[in-house]
């Protein structure tokens, strides 16, 4: 889905003035490259002696010769690669020009103000693409691509994206200012995510439902470490995700993984809502959890996205594993699990942090499986055991949390219902794999185990109000809880 937003509504009787005095730089004058505009759409009423036209302008740029066109499918992904400034805006002609005949020339451009700046870029010396500042685009520029062929060969599609190694995706908000992902992938996970939209791609039409106020869209980034990016539009209507490529298709279940806010349901089977596990994220100061997979830290980013902070000071962090090495010298660095902080969520309305970490027993030189469950402040205070896992089959995994409620599976594949301010535990020896936390916090959806170490097909719940199991039959086709994307 592309979108292009045009002004429009321009009086005809208008007084014309060019601003260019001002500008720092100045196109080439080339009287000889005025050319035809695009077609554009227009219309006229009268009202009285007053008549108004109006013009849907592509958003389009003339500089030094070239003509240029607003792609939504490119990004500068390197600032650093910004290249020297090429000349100038000279008349903006959406909130100037109402004459359907006008003629386009040399230094005009559809939205963009007179005095704007153009950049090149490095790595392409033909001029084939240019960028000018703008704080709402991806790495903060909007990018013009030539209407001729200096376009030939340009990576600008999905597939030429995928013959270069994903190095980074991010998902932003398609409004507002994009120089803030609302996730971003590496050390992995954005090759999972290019597949799936490699499946999507190679997958049957889909019936896309009509647009509504719930409907969310996002601009999805594919970085190969080039100086532009690949760039399109996803967007989400219901439990599901959508994607135009070139014809409408759905993208899998495991799409949700990467896009879905708190406690936002997923997946609804016999009128229970089930959310992403450990994805409820904000704290008590309004800042929220940082997840980026690292294990050494819980990290805390600032409600704008602006800044973020680190519970633990790195000395101790370094002593730890300091500590952890002299404990395993014959395990090598790189074989040495130590984790610090694991999984962490909040509970009691975000007043602690609940983690995950076999901390304790590494640097004591104990077995590096033994997780227990701490709770700390989100001020960084406070840091104490809740749980320890040797009682529970030597680990507790932590699956997600709601109010003052932690559900984790104990080594033993037992359910652990635990309370987050008293410390009591109840356990339940179901047996099975812990998928997700019902929307409400009572139900506990699982996978049977087939053996001890084989995840099996069939699903339950269980009801932590009544203690009892519901049967639900094989999981469906693209079982989200399955993929584990994230």
């Amino acid at each position: 889905m592309f979108f292009h937003r045009g002004r429009l509504a321009a009086r005809t009787v208008l007084a014309v003035f060019l601003l260019t005095a001002g500008c720092a730089h100045k196109p080439a004058a080339d009287p000889a490259t005025a050319s035809e505009p695009s077609p554009p759409a227009a219309s006229s009423t009268s009202a009285g002696t007053e008549t108004q036209t109006v013009i849907d302008w592509v958003d389009f740029l003339r500089l030094n010769g070239i003509s240029y066109t607003h792609s939504w499918q490119v990004a500068l992904t390197d600032p650093n690669k910004l290249g020297e400034a090429i000349g100038s805006v000279a008349f903006q002609v959406a909130d100037h020009v109402t004459d359907t005949h006008y003629m386009t020339k040399d230094g005009d451009a559809a939205f963009l103000a007179a005095c704007t700046v153009v950049y090149a870029l490095q790595d392409y010396p033909g001029r084939e693409i240019v960028a000018v500042r703008d704080d709402q685009a991806i790495g903060g520029y909007k990018l013009y691509v030539a209407d001729d062929e200096r376009k030939n060969g340009l990576a600008l599609t999905f597939e030429q994206a995928l013959q270069n190694k994903i190095a980074r995706a991010a998902l932003f908000p398609l409004d507002g200012a994009a120089n803030k992902p609302l996730v971003e992938l590496k050390n992995g996970s954005q090759v999972y995510l290019a597949d799936l939209l490699r499946r999507a791609a190679q997958g049957p039409n889909a019936a896309i439902p009509p647009e509504s106020a719930s409907s969310v869209y996002y601009r999805l980034l594919l970085d190969t470490g080039a100086t532009i990016g690949y760039v399109d539009t996803v967007y989400r209507s219901g439990n599901h995700y959508y994607w135009n490529h070139p014809e409408p298709k759905e993208l899998p279940d495991a799409f949700a993984y990467y896009a879905a806010n708190e406690r936002d349901v997923v997946f609804t089977i016999q009128g229970m809502s089930f959310v992403l596990p450990n994805h409820t994220d904000t704290v008590a100061t309004g800042e929220r959890i940082k997840r980026d997979g690292d294990t050494n830290n819980i990290k805390l980013v600032a409600a704008d996205g602006k800044s973020e902070r680190s519970l633990f000071a790195q000395a101790a962090v370094e002593r730890l594993w300091e500590q952890a090495r002299k404990n395993h010298p014959s395990d090598g660095e790189d074989k040495v699990y130590l984790y610090i902080a694991d999984r962490a969520m909040p509970v009691r309305g975000g007043e602690w942090i609940a983690y995950a970490t076999n901390k304790d027993t590494v640097t004591t030189g104990g077995n590096s499986g033994a997780f227990d469950v701490k709770l700390i402040r989100p001020d960084g205070t406070g840091d104490r055991t809740l749980v320890e896992g040797v009682a529970y089959g030597g680990f507790v995994q932590l699956l997600d949390s709601a109010g003052d409620r932690i559900v984790a599976e104990g080594g033993d594949r037992s359910l652990l219902d635990i309370n987050g301010a008293s410390g009591s535990v109840r356990r339940f020896p179901i047996g099975g794999l812990l998928d997700a936390l019902s929307e409400d916090g009572r139900y506990v959806l699982y996978r049977k185990m087939a053996g001890d170490a084989l995840v099996g097909t069939e699903l339950a719940v269980f009801d932590l109000e009544t203690e009892k199991t519901i049967e639900l039959g094989k999981a469906p086709p693209n079982y989200v809880f399955a993929q584990r994307a994230k």
